[in-house]
């Protein structure tokens, strides 16, 4: 289960989305709350509900985007539109909107169900809703409709990390960046940080205990290295991954040579690949999470990371005209949140990603514990 806070919009065209939507019969609409002064009217347009939720809008001129648009998926057909459109008014109860005027439309037409909600942000005394850090608070609460235990689940997915071996801290972080969760190091320890705030915290010396014990497996890379070589020059359209890449803020263009070595990694070993670099560069490093056999290793045990990319020439760069020629990649639409992430199989466990998007490539240092202090004092001279 998933909830997505949509684009920020001025005016209410979502609900004209919605409606064509119903009127094509890719949609139904479940539930219409708070309307009231609409209901002396005997044939409601979407015209009416949109021009209501502008008119309680425009109470708050200081709110420029009043408009709230919101989606809760869930994996393929696990909850029917029924028990999506319970789900929606609790997740909107904790959210603070149960009184406000809101349209529940639940979509058909894609694999997985998922249902959009429409609103406004402006209550009718002209007041908005809190909206601080509203993507964080938006799965928070969904984890509580779901009666979610974030940090026990952050202490499941740390013990499923244990079970895979690494040689490293960094192999470590890697495979919790896999998992979808940030850390940091904090005094003999590493916090382990999703939603905004730390969830779970691993002592340094149980990891490093872990790492002690490693035990290297060379005949695993030897045959995807072979495997890998032999489809070097496969061209063919390229079908969904299981495994993503890993995603992240530094971007870089996806090489030509390089698209058929993460399909066949990923479906046909089970392994993810995690890019590190700086931004505007290839990556200058790689690792390899072999989910198949839980283990982690260094992208360069595999093949140099010259070698894995091939970037030497500017012939072997992806460009516009090739990408028309591959489907997109599979993906679902997702924002902050995810319930939970760790299997390969779940639904949020795919970022959006295709043969259009750059690879994203992780930092080697933590940019925000390097410079967020000196952000902090550049802000507060610039306050003065």
């Amino acid at each position: 289960m998933i909830v997505k806070i949509l684009s920020k919009s001025v005016t209410f065209a979502c609900v004209y989305y919605n409606t064509n939507k119903v009127d094509r019969d890719d949609g139904e609409l479940m539930k219409v709350s708070g309307f009231e002064a609409l209901n002396l009217m005997q044939n409601i347009r979407p015209k009416d509900y949109a021009n209501y939720l502008l008119a309680q809008s425009i109470a708050s001129k200081r709110t420029l985007y009043p408009c709230f648009h919101a989606v809760i998926s869930c994996k393929g057909r696990s909850h029917n539109k029924y028990e999506l459109t319970i789900i929606a008014q609790k997740w909107l109860k904790n959210m603070g909107y149960e009184q406000q005027p809101y349209l529940l439309v639940f979509h058909k037409d894609t694999a997985n169900n998922h249902l959009h909600i429409v609103s406004t942000r402006i209550t009718r005394n002209g007041k908005r809703i809190d909206n601080f850090f509203e993507g964080i608070r938006a799965v928070e609460m969904l984890n509580l409709v779901m009666d979610i235990d974030v940090g026990r689940e952050a202490q499941n997915d740390v013990e499923k990390a244990f079970l895979y071996r690494f040689f490293s801290r960094s192999q470590f972080t890697d495979l919790l960046k896999s998992f979808g969760y940030r850390f940091k190091h904090s005094q003999g320890k590493y916090d382990v940080i999703r939603y905004g705030r730390v969830i779970y915290s691993i002592p340094l010396r149980s990891l490093d205990d872990k790492i002690n014990a490693y035990t290297k497996d060379t005949g695993r890379l030897t045959s995807v290295r072979s495997a890998l070589l032999m489809w070097e020059d496969y061209n063919d359209a390229i079908p969904a991954y299981n495994r993503e890449p890993i995603l992240a803020e530094k971007t870089y263009v996806l090489p030509k040579s390089m698209r058929m070595k993460i399909w066949m990694l990923s479906e046909k070993f089970d392994i993810q690949v995690v890019f590190h670099g700086k931004k505007g560069l290839p990556p200058d490093r790689y690792t390899l999470i072999d989910h198949r056999i839980k283990t982690v290793f260094d992208g360069a045990e595999l093949m140099p990371i010259q070698e894995f990319l091939k970037i030497s020439t500017e012939a072997d760069m992806v460009v516009r005209s090739e990408i028309n020629d591959f489907p997109a990649i599979k993906s679902e639409t997702v924002l902050q949140g995810r319930l939970p992430v760790n299997n390969s199989n779940n639904h949020q466990a795919s970022l959006p990603f295709n043969m259009e998007t750059p690879i994203d490539i992780y930092d080697d240092i933590d940019d925000e514990a390097v410079h967020g202090r000196k952000r902090n004092r550049k802000h507060k001279l610039n306050k003065r």
